[in-house]
């Protein structure tokens, strides 16, 4: 197996459309959950959906984490707690990936390379680009906040084996935004545990925040 080197884009999400439907139902990880400690922010169990792959594609996987910046301090990541991006549970019973547009396409015309491989879609609920592996909780407002990201990332890629993963031959891990950060901080970690693809490569989608200087009323300050 081999790690090509990282590749740069500019976020494509819902800039195009497809032809082509990819109806990916919901799998919430409600066992890892319970017996792993992976969990979103609110305690609930993390999700991802999966688009099986079709054709010359059925073996080949695009995995992509979902981006929505990050929260810093514990009150908020509490407001997170009450939204999307820190609970699973409003999350929908399934999605239209084919309707984020770019590498999500169903459309050989728009995602020649991609279009019919397995599609995962890594629901976003950590705060921190799927790298947490706090064991106690922060207590807010009587509220526990969980840290877990990297036990999610670690119970979905574990899920995925059902669905044949750990016998792929090419795979592309992305992300947008803190996705992509998250493709940068991850990529070694998914090579090293598909020790079985030809190709593991990535694909961060505007993962990159360079530190520079700010001034703002004349008062210098570092910003990201």
């Amino acid at each position: 197996m081999s790690t090509l080197p990282l590749l740069i884009a500019i976020c494509l999400i819902a800039s195009t459309t497809s032809q082509n439907t990819k109806i990916a139902p919901k799998q919430l990880l409600s066992e890892a959950a319970k017996n792993e400690g992976a969990v979103c922010i609110d305690g609930s169990p993390p999700a991802y959906y999966y688009w099986p792959g079709e054709g010359d594609g059925a073996n080949h996987w695009y995995i992509h984490h979902q981006g929505g910046g990050w929260c810093y301090d514990s009150k908020a990541c509490f407001s997170r707690s009450k939204t999307q991006l820190g609970s699973s549970k409003n999350y929908p019973d399934s999605v239209d990936l084919s309707k984020m547009g770019g590498y999500f396409s169903g459309n050989p015309s728009i995602n020649p390379m991609m279009h019919n491989w397995n599609t995962v879609f890594l629901r976003y609920c950590d705060g921190g680009s799927f790298s947490g592996d706090r064991e106690e909780p922060d207590v807010y407002q009587g509220s526990n906040l969980f840290y877990r990201g990297f036990r999610v990332l670690k119970a979905v890629k574990k899920d995925l084996e059902k669905y044949g993963l750990d016998n792929s031959s090419n795979v592309v891990i992305s992300g947008c935004s803190a996705g992509g950060l998250a493709t940068y901080l991850h990529l070694d970690w998914w090579s090293d545990n598909l020790p079985n693809a030809n190709v593991v490569v990535g694909l961060p989608d505007s993962g990159f925040f360079v530190e520079y200087g700010k001034y703002i009323n004349g008062k210098g300050s570092q910003v990201f």
